[in-house]
Order: structure tokens, then sequence, then C-alpha cells
């Protein structure tokens, strides 16, 4: 059965040419493809792959790497500009009052709200259980402008019809009524990830209707009273870009009591309003990240420079312009899938989240271990490759990003999409040099250059058939 893995509208760089292709319908007509291919974009929608997908996914194809880039860069613009021309989005500097929602009627006021609170106040039936689904305290205090759900009522206790809460904790109360901290967070789960992003989808939805341009945002979010998982702060931080053209940076919240990420909303002009700061977005450009595997280059490699175990830390391997490839001693088959298989060390977890999706396009862990175990210097040819398509890929270029500033190797986020992408096209790259260099005769990964995150991957060959040839 033809499927595509996870949600294409959250592929950026995809998303973005989706929408210039749904833009320039004309020249698609060519090609037999609905005009109307918006759907696309829907969450809801995104796991559905139709004849038109395929044949999308087939011409975009046909575009070569600098017309993807340039072709992105073009509809980025596009979308700042028209997010820009659409709506006034300020950045509040000195926190909510209440009463300020009421005080201006004309504006969206977004402030941070938890689950059991939002269901209530909007009337939304969840399935989900809450500490107190029927009586959750929702007429709070701005505590001097640092609560933001202060604006969710007026003094009076009624709702406040143009604020709109951005839900990024489960709940804020126990059964008796007492404040809670970590209790009350989203889990890493699938299940909380799922109501994460459908209470927020609720929210953008009710905002957009309301038809309300002139959008007031919070400093920050989920850097106080709350924390989300990792995963949770990188979708919101991606979809108030996607959204709104702002710009935002995924930080650790530091308080005691709780354990997670949140965001610090970027503040980009220096233009003062009475209570807020006005911002603008800005296409940031970087040099492009290279998703896709192409091979490597075997003609003059490097050699690799042996080390003592625990010597590069949890790594098995490591490489970088100025050391080159340095790979642990007598590394075995079973070395490999422990590392890979592992949660521990931050590099550990982050193989293993690559490696549950390349298992979806036909690198399972039994494939891996049979090549692994072809020869006794699999494991490191295997290592070797990897690291190759790192410095091959000048990937030492564009793999840390802004939010890793400062911070130390073990904080960093290794599991953003950027990295994950990276190491997956590595990985690609040491699977198929291996394969070659020991002539299995098992299938190479062949690839398409439109997949160009791991998080997107379709399984289908020229003619839209499955066979045993899958790509990244």
């Amino acid at each position: 059965q033809k499927k595509v893995i996870t949600e294409i509208y959250r592929d950026l760089a995809n998303g973005r040419i989706i929408n210039w292709l749904i833009q320039n319908a004309d020249s698609i007509n060519d090609y037999g493809i609905s005009n109307n291919l918006g759907w696309l974009l829907e969450s809801e929608n995104s796991h559905i792959v139709n004849n038109d997908t395929i044949k999308l996914l087939n011409l975009l194809s046909q575009l070569s790497e600098d017309e993807l880039i340039q072709k992105t860069k073009q509809t980025v613009e596009a979308e700042v500009a028209q997010k820009s021309a659409e709506a006034e989005v300020k950045v509040s500097t000195t926190g909510y009052r209440k009463g300020d929602p009421q005080a201006h009627p004309d504006t969206a006021f977004i402030f941070t709200e938890n689950a059991e609170a939002y269901a209530y106040s909007t009337g939304i039936k969840l399935q989900e259980s809450f500490p107190n689904p029927n009586a959750p305290k929702i007429n709070v205090s701005d505590v001097n402008g640092t609560n933001q759900a202060g604006i969710r009522t007026d003094s009076a206790g009624n709702i406040s019809k143009n604020a709109f809460g951005v839900v990024v904790k489960k709940f804020q109360q126990d059964a008796n009524g007492n404040f809670v901290a970590k209790e009350g967070q989203f889990q890493d789960t699938d299940a909380d990830f799922k109501l994460f992003v459908s209470l927020n989808n609720d929210m953008f939805k009710r905002l957009e209707e309301s038809g309300l341009k002139k959008i007031v945002f919070p400093s920050q979010m989920a850097l106080g009273k709350a924390a989300l998982p990792l995963r949770f702060a990188d979708w919101l931080s991606k979809e108030l870009n996607r959204r709104f053209g702002i710009t935002s940076t995924i930080e650790k919240n530091t308080k005691a009591g709780y354990d997670g990420y949140g965001l610090s909303i970027n503040q980009q002009s220096t233009q003062q309003t009475n209570t807020t700061q006005a911002t603008s977005a800005e296409a940031v450009q970087k040099p492009a990240p290279n998703y896709v595997p192409k091979g490597l280059d075997l003609t003059n490699t490097p050699k690799a420079n042996y080390v003592d175990k625990g010597a590069l830390g949890d790594k098995l391997a490591a490489s970088n312009p100025v050391d080159g490839i340095r790979i642990v001693k007598d590394v075995t088959v079973q070395d490999v899938l422990d590392y890979i298989s592992s949660d521990k060390g931050v590099t550990s977890k982050q193989k293993k989240r690559v490696f549950e999706s390349l298992a979806k396009i036909g690198i399972t862990k039994d494939a891996l271990t049979t090549l692994l175990n072809i020869d006794k210097n699999a494991p490191t040819w295997f290592l070797y490759y990897h690291e190759l398509s790192h410095l091959q890929n000048k990937d030492n270029d564009t793999y840390w990003e802004a939010e890793d500033s400062g911070k130390a190797l073990d904080q960093r986020n290794y599991e953003s999409v950027n990295k994950l992408s990276l190491e997956a096209r590595a990985t690609i790259d040491a699977y198929n040099a291996t394969i070659d260099k020991y002539n299995a005769g098992l299938a190479k990964v062949a690839i398409d250059s439109t997949k160009r995150l791991f998080s997107n991957i379709i399984e289908i060959n020229p003619n839209g058939a499955l066979n045993d040839r899958v790509g990244h």
C-alpha cells in the first residue's frame, strides 16, 4: 500500500514548493494534476496518498537542487510579504493586564493556556480525563503582568472573546484545586502530541475565523509555569513561523520543578507602541543543508584515525574538517546495534530515532545486522562511510543551529529535523557504500531528490507501484 510517512505539510521545503505549484496551476495542469492542492497542507489529510500526490512528487523530482533552493527562497519571501500585509503582528514587552482584550476589541491577544481550561472555556468535548473537568479555575489574576492567563477572562469572569490560548500544558490544578507544576505537563507520547497539535490547530482556526488582523503575542511561551517536550516546542515554533511569519528560539525551561522546553519569541523591530513592540518576519538565509543522498566519492578518501573506546564519549565515530574521521577501535556488530538501539546518551537517542524512521524504507535492524555480519570489518566500514558522508557534504557548516549557540554539547538539541535529516542521509550513504564494498547483492536504496527530509518518505517506483526499491 502506497503511503507517505508522517506529514508532508510540515516539511518546510516541500511544503513551500507545493505552495509554489498551487500558485502556478497553469504549469502543473500540463502534468495532469488538479488545481486544488491546498488540502495537502491540512494536517488531517497529510497522510493521504492519491494519484495527485504521486504525480506531484514525480514532478518535484524533475526540479534540480538549485531550482528547489531557488523556488523555496522565492516562496519564503512571498509568504513573509503576504503575512506582513495581512496581519499586524506585535510582541508584548510589558506583559498582559486583565482588561487588555476588552480595551482593544480590534486586537487578538495570544496567551499560553492549559488543555483543561481551554476545553472548559471553549466547550470542546475531549476524551482526555482531567482533575477538574467541570470546574477548573479560569478567572485568575494577571499577577502584575506576569501571568498571561489573566486575560482569559475579564474581572467578572466572562471569557474574553478576543483572547486566544496557545495550549502548552495539560492541566494547572490537581483534584483539590492546588497548583501543579511538572505533574501537569504534556508527556512525550504520541497521544499527548496528538492532543497538543489538535487543540492548537483548533485555536489557530478560531483565531483565523475571528477576522482580527492585529495580533499580539507574548514574549515567551512555556518558559514560565509550563514546559514542553522538544518535538512539541519544535512544532509550535514552526507553526508560528508558517502561519504568522514570526520567528522564535527554542530554549530550555530552567525554572525549578519543570523539565522541558519553551519558546522565546524574537523581537525584530524597535518600533514601540503603548504596550507592544512591533516585529517583522525575515527569511534568514543559511547555507542549504544537503539532505539528499547522492552517493560518495571514493576516489580520494581520507584515512581514519582509530581511538580507544570512550575517547569519543558515547559515540562510536566522529568527524570534522580539522580532525578528519575518528573511529573507535575494534568495533563489533553488537557495538553498532547497541548504539542505535539505546536511550543512553544524546547521540544514541538521535541514532535510534533515525533508524526507527529508516526501518520504514527498508533499512531495518535485521537488514543492517545482515550487512554488518558480511565481514569482520563491515561495522568499521559502515561507520567510516557514515562520517565520510558528513565530510563530503560539509554538514559541519549547517549541523549546529541557532538554538545550539552557547550550549554545551550534551545540552544541544540533537533531534531537530535538520540534524535527523543529515544523519538519515549519511546513514543511507553508508548503507549503500557498504553494500557496494562487499557486493552483498542487497537492493540499493534509490534516492528521489524531492524527498529532502527524512520525515517525508514515500514508497513508490517510477510507475507508482511498490517494489523492493525504497526512497528517502
